[in-house]
């Protein structure tokens, strides 16, 4: 009975840590060039949170 006991827990253990997965990087294969440009028209267009990102991403780079 202890065995299955520590079976499920284990099952479930592996299985809560398969559902996290990090998004998809849009801004992967992206030059310098474009994700600065992208995060400058962002900047422009008063989308600040997303110029943030980007620019953090470059900066990461």
């Amino acid at each position: 009975m202890k065995k299955i006991a520590v079976m499920m827990l284990m099952a479930a253990w592996l299985a809560g840590c398969s559902t996290t997965s990090e998004p998809a990087d849009e801004t992967r294969g992206w030059t310098v060039e474009k994700l600065y440009s992208e995060a400058r028209d962002e900047l422009n267009s008063g989308n600040y949170t997303r110029a943030i990102k980007l620019y953090e991403t470059l900066e990461a780079r």
